[in-house]
Formats: C-alpha cells, sequence, structure tokens
C-alpha cells in the first residue's frame, strides 16, 4: 500500500527477471490486478504478477521526486504506443501539454492516443496526468478520477481550471 498526495493506494506490479515492466495504482486491491491484466495485455507483456510492501515504498519515492520535477527513466521502447511515452517524459512537472498536440507530435489519431494514455505502463512516473484538453479544462484520469488528476497537477505547481 502506497501513500500518496494523502490517500491510500494499492498497487499491483508486473516483474520479468527482476525488473519492473509495468504496475498498476487504484484504490483498491481487485481493481489494482484488474487494470494490470488490461495494461499486461495491452502492451504484449509477459511476467509475474504481484504485490510488495518493498516495492510499494521504493516507488512511492519515485513518484514524490517526479512530483518535483524529477523525470524518471524508463525505457519505454516495450510498449505499444511507444512515442506517446516518450513524450509524456519529456514534459515538465507543472506544464501541460493538450490531448491534440500529443497526437499530432507522434502522428497519432487522438482516440489512439487516448487509450494508450488509458494503459499507461507506469502511471505517474509516466506523467499522462499532464494531459489536458485543449479548452483548459481537465478531462478524465484512469484509473484515479479527475480529482486525483487534479491533486496531481496542484503538487507539481500547475494551476488548474
Amino acid at each position: 500500500m502506497l501513500r500518496l498526495l494523502g490517500r491510500k493506494l494499492c498497487c499491483a506490479y508486473l516483474l520479468k527477471d527482476g525488473k519492473i515492466l509495468a504496475y498498476s495504482l487504484h484504490f483498491s486491491r481487485e481493481r489494482a490486478f484488474e487494470r494490470l491484466e488490461k495494461i499486461k495485455k495491452f502492451h504484449s507483456l509477459q511476467g509475474r504478477v504481484c504485490e510488495s510492501e518493498k516495492m510499494d515504498a521504493k516507488l512511492e519515492r519515485k513518484i514524490g521526486s517526479v512530483l518535483k520535477g524529477r523525470v524518471a527513466r524508463i525505457d519505454t521502447g516495450i510498449y505499444r504506443y511507444s512515442g506517446v511515452y516518450g513524450e509524456l517524459l519529456k514534459i515538465k512537472a507543472g506544464s501541460v501539454t493538450t490531448y491534440s498536440q500529443l497526437a499530432a507530435r507522434t502522428k497519432l489519431k487522438i482516440w489512439q492516443v487516448i487509450l494508450a494514455l488509458a494503459r499507461n505502463p507506469m502511471l505517474i512516473l509516466i506523467p499522462c496526468h499532464r494531459v489536458i484538453r485543449k479548452d483548459g479544462k481537465l478531462s478524465g484520469y484512469t484509473p484515479l478520477g479527475r480529482e486525483f488528476k487534479k491533486a496531481l497537477l496542484r503538487a507539481e505547481g500547475f494551476t488548474c481550471r
């Protein structure tokens, strides 16, 4: 269980050869595992699914550093729509982009970008929360909801509409 922005989150990990390939955060254990299965299938990943308090503590620290402006080092090449994740890693904390800008930069359709964001294998470390609508409003945030997205952006110093 992680503590993030005053909330308790359950985490499920996908491991291969001791390396975290993906993880899923949710308010319930069951939903974290369900979401990880969707991520695993979407990206055609293989590995062992598990929980770990030790990994939770490490991930909590890494997420904290990302919210303070540090960029996570992630090899996005193993993921479907890796270009989307690579572009997200370029967005600095406290900054945002729009779905249409991200689609243009990756030469994908907006629906493909949205699908890639919904199946983000490293939520928050790959900062999909930094994507907003072109009218400046916040959209949903799979799987933690719009209010959590707003809290993440505020923690980074971005003023939400």
